[in-house]
């Protein structure tokens, strides 16, 4: 053999290649949000100041969860392209995520300033949040109030992906 040395280092690295290949576990990151993501049918139910249900006064609807690009544990909801509002602090859950829903200001049609501010609808194992998303049923529920121009309105937001 003329080059022994050259065909024992080839040899080794050839061996070394075949018998260090093994699959490699693919780490795949995923965005909690991303399950929520896409168009919803809503329904809102309505409550007074005393947290009775206001029969008949149902609102339909449809909007849009988006992912909010400033910050990664909040969703942004939208209706006809406007903010309808914003579900933050996102914390995984073994069915989905919660969240909650913070102080918001927008004005609606007739120029009235209305405020928004989540409350503590929804109870996983003891602990209360404002809203959670249900990766099964691929559905919303979001607890908040409004003051609208003095009056105090709550609401239950129930939507379910379409």
């Amino acid at each position: 053999m003329k080059y022994p040395i050259f065909k024992t280092i080839l040899f080794g690295l050839l061996a070394l290649a075949i018998f260090s290949c093994s699959e490699d576990e693919e780490v795949v990151i995923t965005d909690v949000r991303d399950q929520s993501l896409g168009t919803y049918n809503y329904r809102i139910k309505f409550y007074d100041e005393n947290g009775a249900y206001v029969s008949g006064a149902d609102e339909i609807g449809t909007f849009v969860v988006k992912k909010n690009t400033a910050n990664d544990k909040t969703i942004d909801i939208e209706e006809g392209g406007e903010m309808f509002f914003k579900g933050n602090k996102i914390e995984t859950a073994s069915n989905g995520f919660t969240f909650d829903v913070p102080s918001q200001t927008t004005t609606d049609a007739d120029g009235v300033t209305i405020t928004i501010i989540g409350y503590d609808g929804w109870d996983l194992a003891g602990t209360t949040y404002h809203g959670a998303y249900e990766t099964v049923a691929k559905k919303i529920t979001a607890y908040f109030e409004a003051n609208y121009d003095g009056i105090i309105i709550r609401f239950e937001v129930i939507a379910t992906k379409i």
